[in-house]
């Protein structure tokens, strides 16, 4: 069997060498899937010639695309549009070049995802219960949530969706962000777990 171990080093930037006809491309979960499958194919009357054989090592994500998430974040952090308007930019200059080639776009398709459905948590107020909801918030999966701790409601630009609520109650409590649309104000782990649930299904 002809076999390249691919590294970041040496990692295609286009699947162009597969694009005659007759060629198939199979990815499996793990090395011993693959081996399986290899023998598979030899076993159906493949050579080894026919089988060329790619394991992705120490793969990067897209830098523009790791970029526009950075901006992302950096826009909900600050409150700052200029910095979501800049990723916006980034992601439609660099969309068109992924429609030929998915596979090594995937952090793009991440960034957009987080520019659709990322989940500000804004827990405010000081004290034990405050940090019992920051915890939570921290506990969650990072991929598609940003957690701020807003002390108090001049802590939060004043466009953010959540400083009306805020500044009504001084008490320790969190909301759930998605899309300019906040959940009603939450004050245990549990509630918090509940809203971002009930977000996520919107």
């Amino acid at each position: 069997m002809a076999a390249k171990r691919l590294t970041k080093e040496d990692i295609r930037k286009t699947t162009g060498i597969l694009n005659p006809v007759g060629h198939v491309v199979l990815a499996f979960k793990n090395d011993a899937i693959t081996a399986e499958a290899a023998g598979a194919l030899r076993d159906a009357g493949f050579t080894e010639q026919d089988i060329l054989l790619y394991t992705a090592d120490e793969a990067t994500p897209n830098h523009n695309a790791v970029a526009a998430q950075n901006l992302i974040r950096l826009s909900l952090f600050t409150g700052d549009d200029q910095w979501r308007d800049k990723a916006d930019r980034l992601i439609a200059a660099i969309a068109p070049t992924a429609v030929d080639n998915l596979y090594m776009h995937m952090a793009l398709f991440n960034a957009i995802d987080l520019r659709l459905r990322a989940a500000e948590i804004v827990v405010t107020g000081e004290g034990a219960r405050a940090d019992e909801l920051l915890a939570a918030a921290r506990a969650i999966p990072p991929l598609d949530r940003i957690v701020l701790h807003a002390r108090t409601a001049e802590a939060l630009p004043p466009s953010h969706p959540a400083r009306a609520q805020v500044q009504a109650s001084s008490e320790p409590q969190a909301f759930v962000c998605i899309a300019e649309t906040c959940s009603l104000p939450v004050t245990d782990p549990e509630g918090l777990t509940r809203a971002l649930q009930a977000s996520r299904q919107v």
